[in-house]
């Protein structure tokens, strides 16, 4: 059981292990699949094939790292980009990268879970919750598969104790799983009817999109304020991102560490330094920022991260 307030923080890195792209690789494969797959382009055939045309080569050679990025200056690109991007996630929701009876080499979820035990009707009493940037929905669905299986509870029971477990998608989500809302889209259904990405991309926003004063950053700014742990898993820590939580207004005390697998020494360094600024560190040095060279799950096995 943990019983320590802690909150996570999780970028694109934190579901790679379960076969999701990060944001470098969802742009190679929309522009892979756009000149590819008749899939996508029949997900796309409302916008129109000179939109999607235009849309693929102003992505290629803006030489930006993401869709995303991308759409937040061509914004006349905004219905293809989330479209394809919905497309893609949703194709990805595959049970065989989540679920395996031999190891998954990063699987940070199967780590966190082996730290929240106890009886069926305490689990929701489990000090966590999470704030993600991510649209996909693998968090929920490894969540809601390992309480059913590991209590053998029937589905509304096991929905009604994940209840009370925060988890925040401050940029939109792909949509409700059939646990949380009736008539939900099944996780992994295959094959993917076009009619279902529509209602997914409608469910996404952009960076730019994210008002100060979203209802799922308000959520999410709240959890920051009672939370005594706060851990960043595969954040990229956009300034944009990190300001809009309002780190500043955290518990006296609070602790933040963050994952940083692939960066430089000095990427390392500038994102201590945003970290550092949004909590005031200089006005309160009881707070502290650490960051480490780690995969999210060798993080969360770094001595210096506790899960009680």
């Amino acid at each position: 059981m943990i019983k320590t307030p802690t909150v996570f923080v999780l970028g694109a890195g934190a579901s790679v292990p379960y076969g999701y792209p990060t944001g470098v690789q969802l742009r190679a494969q929309v522009l892979q699949d756009l000149v590819g797959s008749p899939d996508i382009n029949n997900c796309l055939s409302g916008v129109g094939h000179k939109n999607v045309m235009q849309f693929a080569e102003a992505l290629e050679k803006s030489r930006e790292t993401s869709v995303d990025a991308f759409l937040e200056y061509r914004r006349e690109f905004e219905r293809a980009g989330k479209l394809a991007m919905a497309y893609e996630l949703l194709r990805r929701e595959d049970e065989r990268k989540l679920f395996s009876k031999g190891p998954i080499s990063g699987d940070w979820l199967t780590y966190l879970l082996s730290a929240m035990k106890g009886p069926f009707d305490s689990f929701g009493d489990n000090s966590v919750s999470f704030i993600t940037f991510n649209y996909d929905r693998v968090l929920e669905h490894a969540l809601f598969n390992a309480v059913k299986h590991r209590y053998g509870k029937p589905d509304e029971d096991c929905a009604a104790v994940l209840k009370k477990i925060p988890i925040v998608h401050v940029h939109g989500s792909l949509g409700p799983l059939p646990w949380q809302e009736s008539g939900g889209l099944p996780y992994g259904k295959v094959p993917l009817p076009p009619g279902e990405v529509k209602p997914a991309a409608d469910r996404i926003k952009i960076v730019y999109e994210g008002a100060e004063q979203d209802p799922e950053f308000n959520e999410a700014r709240k959890l920051i304020t009672t939370a005594d742990r706060i851990y960043f898993l595969g954040f990229g820590y956009n300034k944009d991102n990190v300001e809009r939580l309002h780190l500043g207004e955290c518990k006296e005390g609070a602790r933040i560490y963050g994952s940083a697998l692939g960066f430089s020494d000095r990427e390392l360094k500038n994102a201590s330094r945003l970290l550092d600024v949004q909590i005031g560190l200089g006005k309160n040095p009881r707070r502290a920022v650490s960051l480490y060279h780690y995969d999210c799950l060798q993080f969360l096995r770094n001595k210096p991260v506790r899960l009680d």
